[in-house]
């Protein structure tokens, strides 16, 4: 009963942290995007759908995780996760700002892993950034065939793959494809577009990103 109490409040709280943090980035970026998407944006229903979500991930957060701080870790990072999801459609642009807390969360993380001698903090950091750049590289190699991702989404990637290593990347990317593939069927299905239609990845990214969560956590 507990863990749903915490999961519960800690997805009132940081689902409106986040959400109005969202409409401050996409206010002070509003010439990247168009007037009725900052009104929609603004919607207090969109806060209310926001909260009950994140709610929902944590109290499967806090039921499947045992370590605290592995809890908190990961509800945060969904929380940033989420408003880097809602700042990429609005304005097709991933907030560094939001990347870089992700990044800080993994170092802490490594910081406590040494102190409590679970780790060894220069190896795990050197892996983490080892698998930065590999994945860094790796999503720049289709440029060589002239099929480019945009480098919001390939900055979101490489800190997916510091946070979670490659092989969670990879997993993270499997749960992405299988999205994408959905949402294409569904465009071309509507006539509303085609596999060469401008997607945010960031969503998908972000959805993906849960299933390594919840592997580590179990």
């Amino acid at each position: 009963m507990r863990d749903v109490l915490i999961a519960s409040g800690s997805g009132v709280i940081l689902g409106i942290i986040f959400y109005f943090l969202a409409i401050y980035q996409v206010s002070v970026r509003a010439q990247f995007t168009d007037a009725d998407t900052v009104k929609k944006i603004k919607d207090r229903r969109w806060m209310i759908v926001w909260i009950v979500i994140l709610i929902v991930i944590y109290n499967l957060i806090f039921l499947t995780g045992q370590n605290m701080w592995m809890k908190a870790m990961f509800s945060l990072f969904v929380a940033m996760a989420f408003n880097v999801s809602a700042v990429d459609i609005a304005l097709r642009r991933i907030p560094n700002a939001l990347l870089l807390g992700m990044m800080l969360l993994k170092i802490a993380d490594i910081v406590i892993g040494g102190v409590y001698g679970k780790s060894n903090v220069i190896e795990t950091l050197f892996y983490t950034v080892i698998s930065m750049i590999a994945i860094y590289i790796l999503c720049t190699l289709p440029s060589i065939v002239g099929i480019t991702m945009g480098a919001g989404d390939i900055k979101y990637c490489s800190v997916l793959g510091f946070v979670f290593g490659i092989v969670g990347f990879a997993q993270a990317m499997i749960v992405m494809s299988i999205l994408l593939v959905f949402y294409w069927m569904y465009l071309k299905k509507t006539k509303t577009g085609n596999m060469k239609t401008a997607t945010p990845m960031g969503p998908f990214l972000s959805i993906g990103a849960l299933l390594p969560i919840f592997i580590i956590l179990c």
